[in-house]
Formats: structure tokens, C-alpha cells, sequence
């Protein structure tokens, strides 16, 4: 058990992932998806990359060598690569190809004679410049910590194209990759991989990477600084990961400290979801000069060591790295998965102390605003893509709901199945892949559920009315409201506790429809009642009526928004008749003031501002509020 210093300490890393991992992540810029260039003609073997970098200086120098297969027969091949840096040469076979750089970042390669297609070849682009820093989060970084320069990559989503030559696609993986880097003795490189060549000569360090698993273009990255290096030995199921960390000199103990959770992660994660995907090399941390974390395969870069940063960015190796998004619109399959995860090692370690803070601050955040979807429609706008409520808390709200929906063991046994699919492991991955592996596990039609909460907007709140028929048999009606017109009605098993004198009961209704009304025996007086206690839903605004034979006829319902604007949502537990507003002196509101849309939505453009009371008149029972009007 920790000290409760360590809880607080823990604590704070949670609060801080939220404006780092979560927001620290958006950028202000608005980026464009990708250029004109067909990517269709030829499949990427190999790539291999030979610099000279000094981290005081933000500038690259070197070349890139590509190897690929023709798809097709072709006279030429497109990469993608930034106008703001300088093509020396581009040489094949002993001969420089001509190329046609235009266009911000398309680049044309033209061969001498056609390459037919099943051909491998190979050619090498000599280049240098000053990247640019005008696309996503920045693609080559660089800070100064205690006086000392810093570089790094950081190419997600498009930012690849910023710094190398290659293919910047979403559709074909690396299947293998060398980085070489030269720089300053006095500094060490961190990459993908394996470091298979570490030395120092003519007063330059020469190191040497080599990973040998398929990495899509965005996660392929280095680093450059004065780095002290330490290794952390972690087992994924019984086999031995070293888990090699480079920090800054200065926050040594600090990293050393707080890394050591990765051995506790490493475990989590693969018994929950299977082998660390990358067993045959590492894994490690290098830090970095900016807050939040990056997910570089094999190396996550990280600007703070906090608990929750760390186990973010180690949850991408399963999903977002082994398992890759085959588009930018379902990032959620990357950012909700490793969300989520970091909220299940609450769940699993520290006694389960920050779990439900976990959810209530990530449902609160969430339920901040009532729109929104999980899939991103707007890929172009980096704010809309890495959307801190959506695409990673509401993202992972929604795993967190369908685990409820289908079950731990199903749930879990889907995650298996998809990250082993034979098409998405090492490759990628749609939701629709997911849905299929989440139906096999549960048994169970999942189409509606990514409909309303991947493709919908808002969430649902819901309304309890439970009346007493007799002794202990009581009936209760549920009902429920969307924040969102998107969806009219989201299919759920709600969970509601019953509460007595000293006893208690939770009870799962099947919630198929609105105004629907179950029959219950709960063998106790019900005195109050709590809707979905541990948190499995994404909803707010639930209330509860309560009604037994000594309340009066008129009972307090609820509305919201309270203040209102233009419109409130009534929330009444059964199908009403008529519906009248007072002010408060008893006067009647005349009807021209408001009008009733027959789903649930009042709207008062027309009424003053001031605070009123509603009636409603129900098939059994009459029903009251307060609200106030403001403009």
C-alpha cells in the first residue's frame, strides 16, 4: 500500500494529464490532411535514415534511403516532403533522378526507364534545411534545459513530411527501419528499436537504430541531448522487457522514480490485453521539451514523469502502434483505447483509490457540453482531431460503457481478438473491425451502440419514476432524454440502486424504450434511490420521483438547462397532456410566449427573462417546477 503522500503526489499527475496529454496536445494551427499524391503504386520494405544532427541547432542534414515493391508498372513515384528543405541529389542505380518539389510538400520522382511492377528498388534522397514548424505539434522540436539544446521529431498526424522524405500514409506500414544519427560526442541519440551501434569518433557520436516491426510514418522519430541513460527490467507475461530511459541530466532521480511504474504497467497490460507487441526489442522513455507525451514506437517521448503520462503513451504500443487507425477521422481507436487504459490501471493498482476520481473527472468533462461526436469529420483542424473531450475522454467513456454493456469477459476477449486480428495487428484498424470482434466476443448486435456514441452526438439523461404499489412491490418507469437531436434514444442496461433502512439492492433494467415501466418486488421501503452508482454510463441530469400513497398529487420534476436560454428539456416520468406556465405572482404566461416541440423540448424565445413555474398534467399524476428564463 502507498503512503498517502504518493496518493496526492498521484493525484496531481492526474490533474496535470489533463491539461497536458488532453489539451497540452492541441495546437492553434489548421493543418491540411494531405496533399494530391497517390501513394497506391508501390508498397514501402525498407527505409533507412543517415543524419547529422547538432541539437543546438535546428537544422538537418543527410539522406533517406527507400526500398519498395511496384504495385503497378510506373515511370515515377510520389513521396511527400517539406518545400523548406533542399533535395541535393536523388540517386538510384549509381544515376541522380530528375523530381518535380512543388506545392508546399509533393514531391515527384521520375525513373529513366519503367520499373515493372514486383520489381524492388531502391534510391536515396540527399537533403538538408531547416524544418518546418508550421503543421501539427511542431515536427522537430528543439529546447534549451539548464543551458543545454534538445532536439526531437514529433510527426503526428502529418508532420512527417516536415523533416523526411517518404510515404505519409495511413495505408501502408515500414516494414522495416534503420536510423542513423551522427552528432556531437557529447550527446546521446535515442530512436526506434534497438540500439545496435553506440561509438565515438573525430569528436562525433555515432549511433545506430535498427527496428524490426512494420511503424506507420508518424511513429518513426529521434532524439537529441546531453541524455544519462538507465534501464528498467519489466516482464510481459514471464519474458523480459528492458525498458531504457533517457532523461535530462537534472531530472534523473525524479525519472528514475517515477519509470519504475512501467514494470507494474508492463504486466497490466499484458495480462488484460496480451504480449508487449514488441518483445523481440524494448522499450523506453526520452524526454522531451514539451509537455504530454508521444507514443513513438519502442521510445515514447514524455515531457513530464507523471504516473498517467506514463501509462498513456506505454497503451499505444497495444493500440495505436501494434494496431494502428487506418484513418485520422477514427483516431478515437487510438486515444480512446490509451485513455482508457491509463483509467484501468486505477482501477488495478494503488487500492483503487483514483478510479472513481478517474471517472467523475473525465464524465464531468465530458458532459461540460452536450454536442460532439467520437469520430472527427473535420480531419484538416488539428483542435477538432486531438480533442481533449472528445476524442480521448469521450473515447474512452464510450469503452468504458460498452465494457458495461457486454461484460468484463467479452469485453476483454474482443480487445484480444482485434489486436490479434490478421489484418489490423501490425497494420490497421477500423471501428468497424472493432465491432466485429466486440459482436463475435458478446454475442450481441453492437451496431446501435457505435451509431449513437462513435457517430452521435451528446449523451442521454435519465428519469426515475418509482411509485409504491403495495408492501414491497413497487413500479418503476424509466425514461430517458438525448442532449443531442443526432439520437433520439440510446439503448442501455441502466444499473439503479434501491435504498432502504440499512439494505440496499441494484437492479439492471434492459432500457429499451422511453416511458417503459417494470415491476418490482424489492422485499424492503425504498427511501431513496441512486441511478448508475459506480459510474458505467456517460450521462447527467438523472433524477428520481419518488411517490408513495402519502405524497400529495403534485410532484417536483425536473428541467435543464436551469437557468434557460431559448429551450429547456422537460423531464417528466410518464406522457403528459397539457402544459401550462405561471409567473410568479400566479399569472398565467400567455401560449404565444412558448411553444412544445412533442419530443420533450419547451422553447421560450418569446418569454421574458424571470423565474417561473411550470405544470404538467400526466396520465396519472400532475407534475411541477421552477425554472428561470434569462437571455
Amino acid at each position: 500500500m502507498k503512503e498517502q503522500s504518493n496518493y496526492k503526489h498521484l493525484l496531481l499527475a492526474f490533474i496535470l494529464f489533463q491539461v497536458t496529454i488532453l489539451t497540452g496536445f492541441v495546437s492553434k494551427v489548421f493543418a491540411q490532411e494531405k496533399g494530391s499524391s497517390d501513394f497506391s503504386t508501390y508498397d514501402v520494405k525498407h527505409v533507412r535514415m543517415d543524419y547529422y544532427i547538432d541539437p543546438a541547432l535546428k537544422y538537418i542534414s543527410g539522406s533517406v534511403e527507400t526500398l519498395f515493391e511496384t504495385l503497378v508498372d510506373l515511370d515515377s513515384v510520389n513521396m511527400e516532403l517539406s518545400v523548406n528543405l533542399t533535395i541535393d541529389s536523388i540517386v538510384y542505380e549509381g544515376n541522380h533522378l530528375s523530381y518535380n518539389h512543388k506545392n508546399l510538400w509533393e514531391l515527384t520522382i521520375f525513373f529513366p526507364k519503367v520499373v515493372r511492377q514486383g520489381e524492388v528498388i531502391e534510391f536515396t534522397i540527399h537533403y538538408k534545411g531547416i524544418p518546418s514548424s508550421e503543421n501539427g505539434f511542431g515536427s522537430v522540436g528543439q529546447h534549451f534545459h539548464e543551458g543545454v539544446p534538445s532536439l526531437w521529431t514529433l510527426s503526428e498526424p502529418y508532420g512527417a513530411r516536415d523533416w523526411w522524405p517518404g510515404k505519409n500514409d495511413l495505408r501502408d506500414k515500414i516494414d522495416s527501419l534503420d536510423v542513423v544519427i551522427t552528432c556531437p560526442e557529447q550527446y546521446r541519440v535515442a530512436s526506434n528499436g534497438l540500439l545496435i551501434e553506440d561509438y565515438v569518433t573525430g569528436g562525433n557520436r555515432r549511433s545506430h537504430w535498427k527496428h524490426r516491426y512494420p511503424i506507420a510514418s508518424y511513429l518513426v522519430a529521434f532524439a537529441v541531448s546531453n541524455y544519462e541513460v538507465y534501464t528498467d527490467t519489466a516482464y510481459s507475461n514471464e519474458m523480459m522487457v528492458p525498458v531504457i530511459n533517457y532523461v535530462y541530466p537534472e531530472n534523473f532521480e525524479e525519472a528514475k522514480n517515477a519509470t519504475k511504474a512501467t514494470i507494474q504497467l508492463i504486466d497490466l497490460f499484458s495480462n488484460l490485453f496480451g504480449d508487449y507487441p514488441f518483445l523481440e526489442e524494448k522499450y523506453g522513455h526520452a524526454q522531451m521539451g514539451r509537455g504530454g507525451g508521444m507514443e513513438h514506437q519502442t521510445m515514447s517521448f514524455i515531457g513530464e514523469f507523471h504516473f498517467e503520462i506514463i501509462a498513456h503513451e506505454l497503451a499505444h504500443q497495444w493500440f495505436g502502434n501494434k494496431v494502428t487507425t487506418a484513418s485520422w477521422p477514427e483516431i478515437w481507436l487510438n486515444e480512446g483505447f490509451a485513455t482508457y487504459m491509463a483509467g484501468i490501471s486505477y482501477e488495478h493498482l494503488f487500492d483503487g483509490y483514483f478510479w472513481p476520481i478517474w471517472k467523475k473527472n473525465n464524465l464531468n468533462f465530458v458532459v461540460s457540453m452536450t454536442d460532439g461526436s467520437v469520430y472527427v469529420s473535420d480531419t484538416s483542424n488539428i483542435d477538432r482531431l486531438f480533442d481533449a473531450r472528445l476524442t480521448y475522454s469521450k473515447a474512452a467513456l464510450v469503452l468504458h460503457n460498452l465494457r458495461w454493456l457486454i461484460g468484463d469477459s467479452a469485453f476483454y476477449e474482443g480487445c484480444r481478438s482485434y489486436l490479434n486480428d490478421p489484418v489490423a495487428q501490425y497494420g490497421f484498424a477500423t471501428t468497424e473491425i472493432l465491432k466485429t470482434h466486440m459482436e463475435s466476443a458478446s454475442d450481441t448486435l453492437l451496431g446501435e451502440f457505435f451509431n449513437d456514441y462513435i457517430y452521435g452526438e451528446g449523451y442521454p439523461s435519465f428519469l426515475v419514476s418509482l411509485s409504491q404499489l403495495h408492501d414491497n412491490q413497487y413500479k418503476i418507469v424509466l425514461s430517458q432524454f438525448s442532449s443531442h437531436p443526432s439520437v433520439d434514444f440510446y439503448e442501455m442496461k441502466v444499473p439503479i440502486k434501491l435504498f432502504g433502512p440499512e439494505v440496499d439492492t441494484m437492479i439492471v433494467f434492459n432500457h429499451t424504450h422511453n416511458y417503459q415501466e417494470y415491476v418490482v418486488d424489492v422485499g424492503f421501503q425504498v427511501d431513496s434511490v441512486r441511478i448508475d452508482p459506480d459510474q458505467w454510463l456517460i450521462s447527467t441530469n438523472n433524477n428520481v420521483v419518488l411517490l408513495n400513497p402519502e405524497q400529495l398529487s403534485i410532484a417536483e420534476v425536473a428541467v435543464y438547462p436551469n437557468p434557460a436560454g431559448d429551450k429547456i428539456k422537460l423531464m417528466v416520468p410518464e406522457k403528459y397532456t397539457a402544459i401550462q406556465i405561471y409567473d410568479l405572482a400566479g399569472k398565467e404566461v400567455d401560449e404565444g410566449s412558448y411553444w412544445f416541440d412533442g419530443s420533450g423540448w419547451l422553447f421560450l424565445r418569446n418569454l421574458k427573462s424571470g423565474t417561473y413555474i411550470i405544470y404538467i398534467t400526466g396520465e396519472t399524476c400532475s407534475y411541477k417546477t421552477k425554472f428561470i428564463k434569462v437571455n
